[in-house]
């Protein structure tokens, strides 16, 4: 990322990132304070970002870093809003997967302002 213009990105995506389910392997995961800080800068305003994961722990860990984070608003307004994925977001693999071994499935969307 350190490659693209600042403001250059209108829409981003983390689908279903490497959860490192370890506790000892936590800091590696991909959704952090510092990865927030490059997509912010190469984010436009009002660009969005969003992100998926099937593990509760993650989801936990994704929305406590966005939402401590200045540059980004959560734009839920009730449940449904990050439980069903939304048509316009692609499928994955790793959706499917999960679904198949029957774990909820979180879709957030921010908005960099």
């Amino acid at each position: 990322m350190r490659a693209l213009p600042e403001a250059s990105i209108a829409r981003a995506f983390v689908l279903f990132p490497d959860p490192w389910p370890k506790r000892k392997h936590v800091k590696r995961r991909l959704v952090s304070s510092a990865l927030l800080d490059q997509l912010a800068h190469v984010m436009t305003a009002g660009a969005e970002l969003r992100l998926a994961t099937d593990i509760g722990d993650y989801a936990r860990t994704m929305l406590i870093a966005l939402m401590a984070h200045p540059s980004f608003r959560w734009t839920a307004e009730g449940p449904t809003d990050w439980r069903d994925r939304p048509a316009d977001w692609p499928p994955t693999r790793y959706q499917a997967k999960a679904i198949r071994e029957g774990r909820p499935c979180n879709f957030f969307r921010f908005v960099r302002v």
